[in-house]
């Protein structure tokens, strides 16, 4: 068992400032979305947590 929790609070900090800084800017969360399947919206968002894409990633979540 691996103990996340740090790196958890890291994540959720970047993603709680790619959202304030989201929130003012109309335009920025409008993302096309291939709805296709889940297993693809989730792989898309996963794909972008890792490159650290906060904006991107919230802008997906938003979408699905």
């Amino acid at each position: 068992v691996t103990n996340m929790s740090e790196e958890l609070a890291i994540l959720e900090s970047c993603l709680k400032e790619a959202e304030s800084v989201g929130d003012g800017q109309q335009g920025v969360a409008e993302f096309e979305v291939d709805q296709s399947s889940t297993e693809t919206a989730i792989h898309s968002l996963i794909e972008s947590l890792r490159a650290r894409d906060f904006s991107t990633a919230i802008a997906q979540v938003k979408a699905f």
